[in-house]
């Protein structure tokens, strides 16, 4: 009975003591601290130094969903950062593969190549210019009413009458959007049609990747 009850007592692995938990609980909080920028005064957020900004993506999303100029602050159009357009080109590829559809390598070659195209036609139209990375990241977060539409696309079947109806008018918004993001960082509110139609060619290849 001895050597029963000694081995039910020892089976379980240790209980960690109360200074361990501590010392798991001081380092993780040291970390969030870190993350947020909460810790040492002189010393950045580690989210800051890898250019993200949670801010700065909540206020260009809600620019996507309803884009209107006065709500723009030249401080987030001025940011390129790539976290939000990451975010939807995987969401997006997600969505997709819930249909079945495999599309990861489709929804890279045609971001690259339309954005290769766009950069050039964008610096071609403008006295300004735009680097390649604030085009993408531009490109990236209008991609967001697409994902919208690939989410729509798996309970109604968009080949139809539901197609001729959402995806023209998801175009269009993604395609607005952006174009007013350009005509701000361009400068060329005279501009701003002309503009609109290579970005139009550019979101029509993804709704035809999120219908067919």
């Amino acid at each position: 009975e001895s050597t029963s009850g000694s081995m039910d007592g020892g089976g379980g692995p240790p209980e960690p003591s109360e200074g361990m938990r501590k010392r798991n609980l001081s380092a993780s909080w040291k970390l969030s601290q870190t993350l947020l920028g909460e810790g040492e005064e002189d010393e950045p957020p580690i989210l800051e130094e890898l250019g993200i900004n949670f801010s700065h993506i909540v206020s260009k999303t809600r620019a996507v969903l309803w884009p209107r100029r006065s709500k723009l602050d030249q401080e987030v159009i001025d940011d390129s950062d790539f976290a939000g357009p990451l975010i939807f080109c995987f969401a997006l590829a997600a969505v997709l593969l819930l249909k079945g559809k495999v599309q990861f390598s489709y929804i890279y070659v045609v971001f690259v190549t339309g954005l290769l195209a766009l950069w050039a036609v964008l610096n071609l139209m403008s006295m300004k210019g735009i680097d390649i990375y604030r085009t993408a990241s531009v490109l990236g977060y209008c991609l967001l009413p697409i994902v919208l539409l690939a989410a729509l696309s798996l309970p109604l079947d968009l080949t139809g009458a539901w197609g001729a109806l959402f995806v023209p008018l998801t175009v269009f918004w993604c395609s607005n959007a952006a174009a007013l993001f350009f005509v701000i960082i361009l400068q060329a509110d005279d501009q701003r049609w002309l503009l609109l139609y290579p970005v139009m060619l550019f979101y029509t290849g993804f709704a035809l990747i999120t219908i067919f």
